[in-house]
């Protein structure tokens, strides 16, 4: 009895997205910490670079741009992988190369301007700052918090049709956002903490806090968009 007592718990907790994400890394465990090590390497030159001054500033630039680069594609390849565990697919190394010859072209098209344009807002905050005009700095903070809310949708979208346009991207996690917006904030809280915890951790940031993350948003992107269908389907 205990068995089965066991096995029915596990099978309420995959149903909730939140404690879903926790009981697939346990179960995915290995294959999900092999997945996050090759995502985080690629910031491993960039840290390099912070790291030792002493190189010449055009060794650290170009180490820099290889990360900025780089994670474009893996953060690609990242979303899709958990999509996969998500479907309670088994991880392998032929998925990695198929997803990473699919997904590295569309992640420049339709990922990099989403994340360019928080890059933008995020320095155009900084500056407004010392401007100390009030209403530009509340705006432009204002839609940088706004913009950060529909990020926690972008790699679920992307992942699950890598055709679609950023504009696409931003749209739809806009609107899942606005007819969601209680589990989204939630499922957000929850990322930023674990981005905390990853940040001041960097055992925590190579070995699984991101994957961690991207299952979190994947498995609540899958929640919030069945819930959409479902509702269309009850209007049509």
């Amino acid at each position: 009895m205990p068995f089965f007592e066991d096995i029915g718990a596990e099978d309420e907790a995959l149903r909730r997205p939140i404690w879903g994400a926790f009981a697939l890394v346990k179960d995915n465990l290995e294959r999900l910490i092999t997945a996050n090590i090759g995502w985080s390497l690629q910031l491993l030159p960039a840290i390099v670079a912070y790291g030792f001054v002493a190189l010449p500033l055009i060794v650290r630039l170009l180490l820099v741009l290889y990360s900025l680069i780089a994670l474009i594609p893996a953060t690609g390849v990242l979303f899709r992988l958990m999509a996969r565990v998500c479907q309670s697919e088994t991880l392998r190394l032929d998925m990695l190369k198929e997803d990473l010859r699919e997904m590295a072209r569309p992640s420049f098209i339709s990922l990099s301007p989403l994340l360019g344009m928080l890059a933008l807002l995020f320095w155009l905050a900084v500056f407004s700052s010392t401007l100390h005009i009030l209403l530009l700095d509340v705006l432009i903070r204002f839609t940088l918090l706004l913009l950060l809310v529909c990020a926690l949708y972008w790699g679920p979208l992307f992942a699950e049709d890598p055709g679609r346009s950023a504009f696409f991207l931003l749209r739809q996690s806009a609107l899942l956002a606005w007819r969601y917006p209680v589990p989204t904030l939630l499922t957000g809280c929850i990322v930023l903490f674990a981005l905390i915890v990853g940040a001041v951790s960097i055992g925590g940031l190579f070995l699984i806090m991101p994957v961690v993350v991207a299952l979190l948003q994947t498995r609540r992107y899958q929640e919030v968009s069945m819930r959409l269908k479902q509702h269309n389907r009850g209007l049509a």
